[in-house]
């Protein structure tokens, strides 16, 4: 279902960068991606997810004040929007953007279904690496970064340069058929459980 900058009360000018993860993976480590993401881009919009929970959004926003003095104002916090429209608002964005430490999954999966471009992390961990892994599954090139620098430099790539982003959203369209389509690793997921149930009738 479509959905408006109007109606989610953000500026109707300039790219807008969505992170639309839980607000409890927004680590104090990403807090320098995003404040070099609002010098590098002096229009753009950030707009994260709001917690579930009111206080949630007040330590949130006093913590950005500190961190990034200068352009805090630029970083909207959303409710949460019912699931029909949750799509629409994965389309709405320029390009989505993973948290540090604690990337995408599900909400990943949803922004290639509607060709969304993800600028993600090449974290040392699995809970780092699934946008990483959804991209290599898909035989494309991660939109990943080590640094806040060079995480703020992916972003800006993929919002300044209009041509690049159709470029990356044809080549997920093209491609997405390989996990969505994935039967291989259904079959993997049933020989496990089968493999257990097996072994429980053995002990």
């Amino acid at each position: 279902m479509p959905v408006t900058r109007q109606e989610l009360g953000l500026p109707s000018e300039g790219p807008l960068i969505l992170c639309p993860q839980s607000a409890f993976k927004y680590h104090p480590d990403f807090d320098e991606a995003l404040a070099q993401i609002l010098r590098k881009l002096p229009n753009a919009t950030i707009a994260l997810s709001a917690g579930t929970e009111p206080h949630w959004n007040e330590l949130l926003t006093n913590r950005f004040k500190q961190t990034m003095p200068t352009g805090f104002e630029r970083i909207f916090l959303l409710p949460r929007v019912e699931y029909e429209k949750y799509r629409g608002l994965l389309a709405l964005a320029d390009v989505i953007i993973d948290p540090k430490h604690f990337t995408g999954g599900h909400t990943t999966y949803m922004a290639f279904s509607v060709g969304t471009p993800v600028v993600t992390w090449k974290g040392d961990r699995m809970s780092g690496r699934m946008t990483y892994g959804l991209y290599s599954q898909m035989g494309l090139t991660p939109l990943a970064a080590e640094t806040p620098e060079e995480f703020s430099e992916l972003v800006g790539k993929v919002v300044e340069n209009p041509d690049y982003r159709e470029e990356l959203k044809t080549q997920i369209n093209s491609n997405s058929d390989k996990l969505f389509d994935d039967i291989e690793s259904v079959r993997e997921f049933e020989s496990v459980i089968q493999s257990r149930i097996n072994a429980s009738f053995t002990q």
